[in-house]
């Protein structure tokens, strides 16, 4: 298992680790905010005149769409790889019972 599985998935993870801090790093849409960089985009008034209308003072709303799904896809490998996975484990722990019996 640790041969076949282990590798890949360090691979998957450093993969996603770098794919969410690479791409707000290129687009220049990291903003601070409490000692941490967030890829949210900042919305502030057009003018200075109060007629409600927000725009992008910095951040980007497709970079922002592409990490949050980033983020949404790990977790729903992560979900399916460790339901897999659990069950791999109890079906060979299984066997391994009735083989002992």
């Amino acid at each position: 298992f640790s041969k076949k599985v282990e590798k890949p998935m360090h691979f998957i993870i450093i993969a996603f680790a770098l794919a969410t801090a690479i791409v707000p790093l290129v687009y220049e849409t990291n903003n601070p905010g409490c000692g941490t960089c967030s890829p949210n985009v900042i919305w502030d008034k057009c003018s200075t005149k109060d007629e409600g209308e927000l725009c992008i003072v910095r951040g980007n709303e497709q970079v922002f769409t592409v990490i949050l799904n980033i983020g949404g896809a790990s977790i729903l490998i992560v979900l399916i790889f460790c339901t897999v996975v659990m069950v791999w484990v109890y079906l060979h722990v299984r066997r391994q019972e009735m083989r002992n019996r």
